[in-house]
């Protein structure tokens, strides 16, 4: 029996750690389910996987797109950085490249 143990801040500055148990997962697998679980840290961390095609995944802009929507709302702040990245440059976005978007975040 294995376990991850995922950490992340909040935007109170307190820490979560949550132990996730791994059977036969890899890495990329505790993430997702870290992300999923709601932890900004492992949205922002999935949000730049998909954004670099990394981890066996597929570069997907939508994706990281909405991984770093969810990052940014939920207080992590490479997430917002990425989602800042994402507005300036159009990618993922729906309507193209916003710069008053990106300067939001």
């Amino acid at each position: 029996m294995s376990y991850a143990w995922i950490d992340s801040i909040g935007l109170d500055s307190r820490l979560t750690r949550i132990r996730l148990h791994v059977p036969s997962f890899s890495c990329f697998h505790a993430q997702v389910e870290a992300a999923l679980l709601g932890l900004p840290a492992a949205m922002g961390q999935l949000a730049s996987l998909y954004f670099y095609g990394q981890g066996g995944l597929e570069q997907d802009p939508l994706k990281a797109f909405a991984w770093a929507q969810k990052a940014a709302s939920s207080g992590d702040g490479p997430g917002m950085f990425r989602l800042a990245y994402c507005y300036h440059v159009g990618m993922g976005t729906p309507n193209g490249s916003n710069f008053a978007s990106a300067l939001r975040w």
